[in-house]
Parts: C-alpha cells; structure tokens; sequence
C-alpha cells in the first residue's frame, strides 16, 4: 500500500491529508480520521476523482490534479467538517 500525505489546509481541517492507495490505481482520502473520497486511475493520464459520497468530482491529467481537485469540494461535501475543526 502507498501512502502519500499532503497538508490540508485548503480544507480549514488542521493536520495532515493521507493518501492510501488500496489497491493498484485506487487510493482514498482521509484527514483526522474524515474520509474525502476517492481517486481511481483510468489510464496512465486519466485520473477520476469522486467525492466522499461518491459523486464524481471530474477527470484529471494527474493524481496531484484529482487530490486537489477532491480537497477543494470538502467543504460542499461535509457540511458538517466545522465539527471536525481543531481550535
């Protein structure tokens, strides 16, 4: 499994972002325990991004493209991260 950690605070969530790919091409996201969604690779530039209720967040040419593009949509995804907020 690969793990690849980005800072998170385009989220307001303080901490890190980890990246798990789970299995070959598919990596789900999560921050402070939060899941944020999911990345799956189509192709070698084709990367679908979905969001952590699994609509679809839009195809990107990289996986560094479709990790943004999902920390970007928490914020309409989990309307209840406020909760989730560290002081």
């Amino acid at each position: 499994m690969t793990m690849i950690d980005d800072v998170a605070d385009r989220t307001g969530l303080r901490g890190f972002t980890t990246w798990a790919e789970v299995d070959t091409g598919f990596w789900v996201g999560s921050t402070d325990g939060v899941f944020l969604g999911t990345i799956e690779r189509e192709a070698a530039d084709r990367y679908l991004a979905r969001d952590a209720v699994s609509r679809d967040v839009g195809e990107y040419p990289d996986l560094a493209a479709a990790r943004t593009a999902v920390l970007e949509r928490i914020d309409q995804t989990l309307p209840s991260a406020e909760g989730t907020r560290h002081p």
